[in-house]
């Protein structure tokens, strides 16, 4: 099981490299869901986590709220994929949904296409999806999406245990990562009730 660990500052990525993560996803302002971090932010976090070969992600979110995107804030993302790829990260954390509640797979593609060879994660916009469980993850593999966040569309990951075991048995070649909610707390009960996931 490998483990990704938020950080949102320069301490937390510390504390992150420190216990063992394997992987930071660098963002900022947690408290509102996470939004895309400064180029500093990332660079002092790229240079840390280097040191520990850990491997660093950044979150891409303009802005909190929803994930459908005006054409204008793609653009943006876009242009944040291409700042981060240059500084040598190793993902990021994308998504977003059209207006029908379901994957924005153009602005998905545009996305992708700026990160290649990136890894791709598509964060817990997934949450928030109107498409059945299966028509979402098949979709997404067929962008070749790496990772998928997700909650069980539900508050915590604790509660959402059961739709996260569904996305597992129903994943292809997607690693379905379980998200939100987990802390020191409570993360070897999660690992214990998912003995086979690979990540948390």
């Amino acid at each position: 099981m490998s483990v990704e660990v938020c950080a949102e500052d320069i301490e937390s990525a510390k504390i992150a490299c420190r216990a063992g993560a394997d992987r930071i996803e660098v963002c900022s302002a947690l408290d509102i869901g996470g939004v895309t971090p400064s180029l500093g932010a990332v660079r002092s976090t790229q240079r840390i986590a280097s040191s520990h070969g850990v491997h660093v992600t950044v979150l891409i979110r303009p802005r909190s709220g929803d994930f459908v995107y005006s054409p204008q804030e793609i653009e943006i993302m876009i242009d944040d994929i291409k700042t981060f790829k240059a500084l040598g990260i190793h993902g990021v954390a994308i998504g977003a949904i059209n207006g029908s509640g379901r994957i924005d797979t153009i602005a998905m593609q545009r996305m992708i296409l700026a990160a290649e060879p990136l890894e791709i994660t598509f964060h817990r916009a997934f949450d928030f999806l109107e498409q059945e469980i299966k028509e979402s993850i098949d979709v997404l593999a067929d962008l070749r999406v790496n990772r998928i966040l997700t909650s069980g569309r539900r508050a915590s990951a604790c509660q959402g245990i059961d739709m996260i075991r569904s996305a597992q048995e129903l994943a292809r070649d997607i690693v379905i990562c379980a998200a939100g909610g987990i802390n020191t707390l409570n993360v070897q009960e999660i690992g214990t009730s998912f003995a086979n996931m690979n990540s948390i």
